[in-house]
């Protein structure tokens, strides 16, 4: 997806907003602007104003990456 916006985030999780709905459970990969890729595991969908507020479950250890990227 292209249009998409970073809502919130923590070192466990991220909430995206999308134009589209998502499958609970599905795989999701996000590209971040310096090239590094996190996935993790949809957990929650809920429409907002026309919109999808998505909850992402990282699959990985974010501060080992933040760490790595210092």
């Amino acid at each position: 997806m292209d249009d998409v916006k970073v809502v919130n985030y923590s070192q466990t999780g991220i909430a995206v907003e999308v134009s589209d709905p998502a499958i609970f459970f599905g795989a999701a990969t996000l590209t971040l602007e310096n090239g590094e890729v996190i996935s993790g595991v949809i957990r929650h969908c809920r429409q907002k104003d026309g919109r999808y507020v998505l909850g992402i479950v990282y699959e990985m250890d974010i501060a080992a990456l933040c760490e790595s990227t210092k």
